[in-house]
């Protein structure tokens, strides 16, 4: 979800929850999570004083960042952590 915050911009709870293919409850939690973490925050949307949007923060940007670098190393396969490998 955070992921689709970076690469969509910014968007309601309900898009996401759409988006996600889950309830608008279980993306409330999701959302206040995020929140809780300092991964994303809400704001009211300018549009629609009703509804809030969701966004990024420069803290859920870095975490994106730190899980990519550990996947790129799962991924490379053993003996590689970070950025470093080793080759037999």
């Amino acid at each position: 979800m955070l992921g689709r915050l970076e690469r969509d911009g910014p968007a309601t709870a309900s898009a996401l929850a759409a988006a996600e293919r889950v309830t608008p409850q279980s993306m409330a939690r999701i959302v206040q999570h995020l929140i809780d973490a300092g991964l994303a925050e809400r704001d009211t949307d300018p549009a629609d004083r009703r509804a809030a949007i969701v966004r990024i923060t420069e803290a859920g940007r870095r975490q994106i960042l730190r899980d990519r670098g550990r996947s790129s190393a799962a991924s490379a396969g053993p003996g590689c952590s970070g950025s470093t490998c080793r080759w037999r």
